[in-house]
């Protein structure tokens, strides 16, 4: 989800941030309340050939509601994070296993 500011500033609030959906009705609901977004500046991206500066959303407050703070969304990023090297250490040890024993399967039947 992108947001641009008032003062022309993109920001970016990944899925990868969790709890997309909630974040979203936050901000359609939004009633013109002050919208305080938490960031850092080298945090940030551009999506190719795309020539805008999008910074990563780490809080999110509407008012004195907060949305996401810092720590909700740093334990989805961890999460995220946590679960990519699962699966990535799950597929290389799967290829293993497959060339291991696709390996033994042509040498017997030579």
């Amino acid at each position: 989800m992108r947001l641009q500011l008032i003062d022309g500033s993109w920001f970016q609030y990944s899925s990868k941030a969790g709890d997309i959906e909630n974040v979203y009705q936050a901000l359609q609901r939004n009633d013109g309340e002050l919208l305080q977004v938490g960031y850092v500046n080298g945090f940030s991206g551009s999506p190719v050939g795309d020539e805008r500066q999008f910074h990563n959303v780490l809080s999110l407050q509407i008012g004195a509601q907060t949305v996401r703070s810092y720590q909700q969304i740093e334990n989805a990023w961890q999460s995220d994070n946590h679960f990519g090297v699962m699966v990535s250490k799950g597929l290389f040890i799967g290829s293993t296993l497959l060339l291991l024993f696709g390996g033994a399967g042509r040498f017997r039947g030579q």
